[in-house]
């Protein structure tokens, strides 16, 4: 008969109890279990494995104080793994490390870990490292409760806080980038590059936002309507709201490749020694541009849509 491991949190130095616990439980073969053993109620180290681990792990109490707390924990037989579009929706901190990698987490988010450490060609145990040391840094904030909103409460923020703003800034801002590449352009040929793709991002934005506001939006508000009355909805003119979802989801990535021209033909936002103020001042909008499109699109393709699906199926619409 093969013995249980027993881990005694209480023999470990302080600092290494943690690294200690999650290295056994990494061991251990799927299906199995170690037990603990420790002198207070172990809450913490269950909240760290929720974070860490969530969805993987097993954890029974077989023993609770006074004195000792014994709990199994163990390994779950098949574990799927989490998109990259879920982890970010879990903690919105996470992003930043797939953006030093240069992971897309918006329009890629449907890529498992795995196959988004494979295209960068970085080593996916390094890759869960690093996000797991980003949820023990501070911060987060709203972000971090998205996940938790509602579906009006989802579109409410994402039309005052991203479709105003793209809506003022991208009409002022188009005059300083053309401006730019003309006085520019000989010098800094890219420049010119940068103002076709900025017009073609625009060109992409601009209906995109106008169908979300008049066509998609207002229907899911419909949807949303119809449950609180235990109603069925009104049939959609488009068929099916599967149809406009998709559709937007193929927007976001065209505008993402996009956006990555810009990256690539600025060399990350880094400004040219001769450059004016407004040169400067279009580089520094282009990248905030980058980075409000990211959490942007990463709210409608990981958060908001696969609720409205959700919504979708339990109404057959």
């Amino acid at each position: 008969m093969e013995s249980i491991q027993s881990i005694d949190a209480r023999k470990i130095a302080p600092l290494e109890k943690h690294p200690t616990i999650f290295q056994l439980y990494d061991d251990l073969p799927p299906g199995e279990h170690f037990i603990l053993v420790n002198d207070h109620e172990p809450r913490p180290l269950h909240h760290q494995f929720q974070n860490e681990r969530p969805g993987q792990f097993t954890w029974e109490y077989l023993e609770q104080g006074p004195e000792i707390w014994r709990v199994a924990i163990g390994k779950q037989v098949s574990v799927a793994e989490p998109t990259i579009g879920e982890i970010i929706a879990q903690d919105f901190r996470k992003a930043e490390v797939f953006k030093r990698h240069g992971i897309d987490f918006c329009c890629g988010g449907k890529k498992s870990l795995s196959q988004a450490s494979s295209e960068v060609g970085i080593d996916p145990q390094v890759l869960r490292a690093e996000l797991n040391s980003a949820t023990r840094e501070p911060g987060g904030g709203t972000l971090d409760r998205f996940q938790t909103w509602s579906i009006p409460l989802l579109i409410h923020y994402i039309l005052e806080n991203h479709h105003n703003w793209l809506k003022t800034k991208l009409p002022e801002m188009m005059p300083l980038v053309q401006k730019v590449s003309q006085v520019h352009g000989a010098n800094h040929p890219e420049t010119v590059e940068i103002a076709s793709v900025f017009q073609a991002i625009v060109d992409d934005l601009v209906p995109h936002l106008q169908k979300e506001e008049i066509m998609l939006f207002p229907y899911i508000n419909k949807m949303m309507a119809a449950e609180r009355a235990g109603e069925e909805p009104p049939r959609p003119v488009f068929g099916s709201v599967e149809h406009p979802l998709r559709g937007m989801e193929a927007d976001h990535e065209v505008v993402g490749q996009l956006m990555d021209s810009i990256r690539e033909l600025s060399g990350n936002y880094t400004v040219p020694e001769d450059a004016c103020a407004s040169f400067r001042l279009v580089y520094g909008f282009l990248n905030e541009l980058e980075d409000d499109l990211h959490q942007h699109i990463h709210l409608e393709n990981n958060i908001l849509h696969p609720k409205v699906r959700d919504l979708a199926q339990k109404l057959g619409v």
